[in-house]
């Protein structure tokens, strides 16, 4: 089930950190801001898989998984798979910037919290509480919001101290890497020797983790690259197919129309256009 809740602020303004909103959203939609949002926001994946667009790269993000997004920077997510469930905390604060970095929160990444139930359990107990009609909620919503950040810092500590190469964690470099290099020819051998392992078991866990080959997720960051491109300058569309990666502008032409439902010079057409209408239910 679904749940909104965007607590009615009075004297909790004044705290030092101020939950804004809280709920659940059981199918994810994709979300594009260019603006990024206004607010400081966790994001928890509770139930499939999904990738996170930052200014700096892109993550997998796994069940169990959970990303922090600064305020006002661009960024974007969407599901992998067919239901992607998440978690997520709106919050802002008075003097805050300095604790969220001590905390380890100084930019826009990906962390997990499998390992930790009293995480879920810690969320569950905000959402009760900030559903209640209870004097003082905000306050202790606060409090609850300043104690879940001391648990996601001491399990990324956990998580730096007992990390392993699992499945889970392998496609990170290997998108870090894509990330990098999409505008060059790659090879399923380079992607394979990034994370040290052979081409056919890198297929496998491309394909079990983000529901894709590993080509058509460099197709995929080859038109998210155009789609900035188109919508920010003037270049010839040639001159774009070229920089990211397709000398043959016909072929990026097919490319575009097929993943994207209408042409490139369509959606140049639209630059005008506002960004993609976010339900407001989805204003997380």
């Amino acid at each position: 089930m679904s749940i909104y809740i965007h607590p009615l602020l009075g004297d909790e303004e004044i705290l030092p950190f101020i939950v804004c909103g809280i709920g659940s959203q059981e199918e994810q939609c994709p979300i594009k801001r260019r603006n990024g949002y206004p607010l400081h926001q966790l994001i928890f994946s509770r139930k499939g898989t999904g990738l996170l667009h930052t200014p700096d790269r892109d993550y997998v993000i796994n069940e169990g998984d959970y990303f922090y997004l600064k305020p006002n920077e661009s960024h974007g997510y969407e599901s992998t798979c067919n239901s992607w469930s998440t978690d997520w905390i709106l919050f802002k604060g008075h003097y805050m910037d300095e604790t969220l970095i001590a905390l380890g929160f100084d930019r826009s990444e990906s962390y997990t919290y499998k390992n930790n139930p009293k995480i879920s359990t810690h969320f569950t107990e905000m959402v009760l509480n900030l559903q209640s009609n209870k004097p003082g909620k905000g306050y202790l919503a606060s409090s609850q919001l300043y104690e879940m950040l001391i648990m996601l810092q001491q399990n990324k500590l956990l998580s730096d101290q007992s990390h392993t190469n699992t499945e889970a964690h392998i496609m990170n470099p290997v998108i870090a890497y894509i990330d990098d290099h999409y505008q060059t020819d790659i090879s399923l051998d380079e992607l394979a020797r990034e994370v040290a392992i052979t081409p056919q078991h890198l297929c496998k866990v491309f394909k079990d983790t983000l529901h894709m080959r590993p080509f058509e997720y460099i197709i995929k960051r080859r038109l998210m690259a155009a789609k900035k491109l188109l919508l920010a300058t003037t270049l010839p569309i040639k001159t774009i197919s070229q920089s990211v990666g397709y000398a043959d502008n016909s072929y990026f032409g097919v490319l575009f129309k097929r993943h994207e439902g209408i042409t490139a010079s369509e959606y140049r057409g639209a630059r005008n256009s506002s960004d993609s209408t976010i339900q407001s239910k989805n204003l997380k």
